[in-house]
């Protein structure tokens, strides 16, 4: 995981952030807010992937927001939060790219973990994320936001 930041650090450095927005239509969703403003929610769930919805709005944070590509999935079992089973990290390239978060704004992405995990089945599941606040090269603080969702057919 700490490789993973220094690429996209580096990254980073080299290339500026950038952020687009993208029509979706609304469905499940469930979300988590902290100070830096956060809000993930849940759009067009299917059984191989979703759009992701990021809200930055208010919140106190010293530098700019970014995320990456990478993300992990858990599922809900017997009251706690499982892994879901994967193919085994040396078999997954990640685009290393920087996702910027823009301030008082929303962001979508579409996430497609079908090469990641399949075709998940019917249950509830979550999405983890971690997002940065880059301050300056080297200088940042890192947190993990969570959005749940369900599949259902």
């Amino acid at each position: 995981m700490k490789k993973w930041f220094i690429m996209l650090l580096a990254l980073v450095l080299l290339l500026p952030a950038g952020c687009g927005n993208v029509a979706g239509k609304s469905s499940q969703s469930e979300s988590q807010q902290d100070e830096w403003g956060i809000t993930l929610s849940a759009e067009d769930v299917t059984p191989i992937g979703m759009t992701l919805v990021c809200t930055q709005s208010g919140g106190k944070f010293k530098g700019e927001l970014q995320t990456g590509t990478p993300f992990f999935l858990e599922r809900f079992v017997e009251g706690e939060w499982l892994p879901v089973s994967s193919k085994p990290e040396e078999e997954v390239a990640w685009t290393m790219i920087a996702l910027g978060i823009q301030p008082n704004n929303t962001t979508k992405w579409k996430v497609d973990w079908e090469f990641l995990y399949g075709y998940l089945e019917p249950d509830t599941y979550r999405m983890a994320k971690e997002i940065m606040d880059l301050r300056s090269p080297g200088k940042y603080t890192e947190k993990t936001y969570y959005v749940e969702f369900a599949i259902e057919y």
